[in-house]
């Protein structure tokens, strides 16, 4: 199967070298890279110069939509240009670990009804120290159709440098439709519908390093937990209506009512029931993950600049 490397980037030039040397040193080569940048002003695209033939840059102009609407261009003008049968997303401010390829790829050849392959990510700062890991044993079911139908639930994915899809289903999606005011990233609209499509396999390892730094759109511009579940279960929701699916159910959802709760509850109380989440989830129930090692450098702009 030919893969394709899929990479947005905006004014993100001081980690755009540990991202692409990310891809390049893979233990399982990619067919194509394909930056696409959104008309960065910063260094961005002499770093990318510096690869030559290694990669291909798609050089677009800024658009003045909102930046989960921008994203949504980048990653429809990247696929339009590349031909891998499986297609990896990845934010120009994040990396992939040297064995991502070689791990996913085999899923998605096992099973020709895969249309989604994620798993778990390490959290990363802005000079690449180890945070700690994004996991959610939620997001790890093993029929995602039957745990919607059963949980009313709809959180299921993981953010985008994480995913993997198969060519044939993000060609009946793209270009994303986006025009029912809903902030939500690509990543939500690709992945809450694919159990619609097919298969999602989601592993336990982590493959991607996430990095959460002071200029990363979902930090700078936070979103409660309720708020981004809502939204979530609203464009669920619409999508199945439109084609007389089963719909999710807010109030048979318990998890809902806790976060509502929590929504509604002082911030010391929340911060207990984080705790016991905590406890529940890494000492009850978490696979065996592994720190790290090593952790990706940081970018020579940066260090340089520094």
């Amino acid at each position: 199967m030919r893969t394709s490397v899929l990479v947005n980037n905006f004014n993100n030039a001081r980690f755009l070298r540990t991202c692409i040397d990310s891809v390049l040193g893979q233990t399982r080569t990619p067919d194509e890279i394909i930056v696409y940048d959104d008309g960065s002003t910063d260094d961005s695209i002499r770093i990318l110069e510096t690869y030559g033939e290694a990669i291909r840059v798609i050089r677009g102009e800024r658009q003045a939509g909102l930046p989960w609407n921008n994203q949504a261009k980048a990653i429809e003008h990247a696929f339009r240009a590349c031909s891998g049968d499986i297609v990896f997303l990845l934010d120009s401010d994040d990396a992939f670990a040297s064995g991502k390829i070689a791990a996913y790829l085999p899923v998605f050849a096992a099973d020709e009804s895969v249309v989604m392959v994620q798993s778990p990510l390490w959290k990363i700062d802005d000079d690449g120290v180890y945070t700690g890991i994004e996991y959610d044993v939620r997001r790890h079911a093993s029929d995602y159709l039957r745990h919607i139908a059963e949980t009313h639930e709809v959180n299921i994915y993981y953010p985008t440098s994480s995913l993997a899809f198969r060519r044939s289903y993000l060609q009946q999606r793209l270009p994303l439709e986006v025009g029912d005011g809903l902030a939500l990233w690509p990543d939500a609209r690709l992945s809450l519908i694919a159990p619609h499509f097919g298969k999602i396999v989601t592993l336990d390892q982590p493959f991607t390093w996430w990095r959460r730094h002071a200029a990363s759109h979902t930090v700078v511009r936070k979103t409660s937990v309720y708020e981004q579940v809502s939204m979530n279960r609203t464009f669920y929701n619409a999508f199945c209506c439109a084609r007389g699916l089963p719909q999710v159910s807010t109030w048979r959802s318990r998890e809902h009512r806790r976060r509502w709760l929590r929504h509604i509850s002082p911030e010391w109380l929340v911060r207990v029931y984080h705790y016991q989440r905590w406890w529940r989830g890494y000492h009850l129930g978490h696979p065996v993950i592994a720190t790290p090692q090593p952790a990706p450098a940081r970018d020579e702009s940066r260090v340089s600049a520094a």
